[in-house]
């Protein structure tokens, strides 16, 4: 597949088929702001059919070594073009109304390359928030739209993983989200197990509202 505008590295594999993947560690090399390639990236005519439902949510989850916490993967269809979706994965300050939890949002800097975004993730009594800086990664192709995220610094034990967007069906969007979070000890991981699966449903409800869609299955 050629890339577009941008040259990308990326450490292991990677396979589209719905519940496998495996995680990318991506850099890109460009000189034009990343939204300004989304005019460019219409749907390919060889777009496949979307795997799954409108609005149907998928999520697996994998055994990490020397952690208590599972990877989780999510994958759902959204009948939205991927650049209306990427507009909504990429405001950082508009997490507080399309991510779960999140009290506060800013972006702190962007670059061709990385965008720096510091959040507040509200946790419920008797725990503190939690705060995070994450650096996220956009590599942008024909087809392909993917953005890797990682904490530079912050609370979480560790906090990284990325979202996958393809074009499938008639205007629809195949998305797939990898997540690997691990909390702070104070936290049982029992709870983190229980309510990580429910905050990506409550991200894709939200994202699925702010695109003006009818909500997740």
């Amino acid at each position: 597949m050629r890339t577009l505008t941008c040259r990308g590295r990326r450490k292991g594999g990677g396979q589209m088929a719905l519940g496998m993947a495996n995680g990318w560690a991506a850099t890109t090399k460009c000189g034009v702001h990343v939204l300004a390639l989304l005019a460019l990236l219409a749907a390919p005519a060889w777009a496949g059919e979307c795997p799954l439902p409108a609005g149907e949510v998928t999520i697996a989850s994998k055994a990490m070594p020397n952690t208590g916490i599972p990877q989780l993967l999510l994958h759902t269809v959204l009948a939205a073009p991927p650049a209306k979706i990427w507009a909504v994965v990429d405001d950082c300050a508009g997490y507080r109304r399309t991510m779960p939890r999140i009290k506060e949002a800013r972006e702190l800097s962007r670059t061709p390359t990385a965008i720096l975004c510091e959040m507040t993730v509200d946790m419920p009594f008797p725990f503190d928030d939690l705060v995070s800086v994450t650096e996220s990664v956009p590599t942008l192709q024909p087809g392909r739209w993917y953005r890797a995220f990682r904490q530079l610094r912050g609370d979480y034990l560790k906090n990284e993983g990325y979202w996958l967007l393809t074009p499938c069906g008639t205007e629809s969007t195949l998305v797939e989200y990898q997540l690997h979070a691990v909390l702070p000890g104070a936290i049982p991981d029992v709870l983190v197990r229980r309510g990580q699966p429910n905050a990506l449903r409550d991200m894709v409800r939200r994202i699925s509202d702010a695109l003006g869609l009818p909500p997740a299955k």
